[in-house]
């Protein structure tokens, strides 16, 4: 079982307090302030490319090639439990964290190096065998990139349009009451959302007392 490390970004929000009119105002224009600081700063992470950035201790293929010495100094030096570290996951927190020196800048690169073709089967109604297979149509050999490629919403490629197309109308069939909504990422997100496949997933093992593993 791949065991996760998740990391909470905490914004420090003022207190609030009704003394004065004025005192109240000052406090939600610096608290808006501060949020706004967050979000930009966020933005800017997204926006970053992780998937091509040249890391120090990856190769081109993600795969990890790191000293045991500097390991240790990042695990000591972030304050990670070393003996949680059991995955290729949890290693890649630890040295993307080291890298950029950065938590969020870390998820966010776990996120996307560490994207599964079961994960984006979610998002198409596919299975990850078949979307696979689909993305090398297009050259594209990483589930990320490809999902990249499919939100994209510039792409006019007749294979996608088709894609988008078949995955409308298996959308009206299995939920005919529903109204699929505008935008090819917001649509993905919907379908990953309603997929009968994940929501079987999910209810059969809402019953279990161990981790569901069905979403990778």
């Amino acid at each position: 079982m791949r065991k996760r490390i998740l990391f909470v970004l905490l914004l420090s929000i003022p207190f609030f307090n009704n003394k004065t009119i004025a005192q109240s105002i000052s406090y939600e224009t610096i608290s808006k302030e501060l949020l706004d600081k967050k979000i930009q700063e966020r933005i800017k992470l997204s926006d970053f490319n992780y998937m091509d950035y040249n890391y120090k201790y990856l190769d081109t293929k993600y795969n990890i090639h790191i000293d045991s010495a500097s390991f240790n100094k990042f695990v000591t030096t972030y304050g990670y439990y070393k003996e949680r570290i059991k995955s290729y996951r949890d290693s890649l927190y630890v040295i993307t964290h080291g890298e950029f020196q950065n938590a969020d800048m870390a998820r966010i690169a776990v996120l996307e190096l560490d994207y599964s073709w079961e994960r984006l089967g979610y998002y198409t109604w596919m299975t990850p065998k078949n979307i696979k297979e689909f993305a090398l149509e297009f050259n594209i050999n990483h589930p990320w990139r490809m999902k990249i490629f499919l939100i994209n919403e510039e792409n006019n490629n007749q294979k996608v349009i088709e894609f988008y197309q078949s995955l409308h109308q298996k959308f009206k069939i299995k939920y005919p009451d529903v109204k699929y909504v505008n935008g090819r990422e917001d649509f993905l997100t919907q379908c990953f959302r309603m997929n009968p496949y994940k929501i079987n997933n999910n209810k059969c093992c809402s019953s279990k007392k161990e981790r569901c593993t069905c979403l990778k």
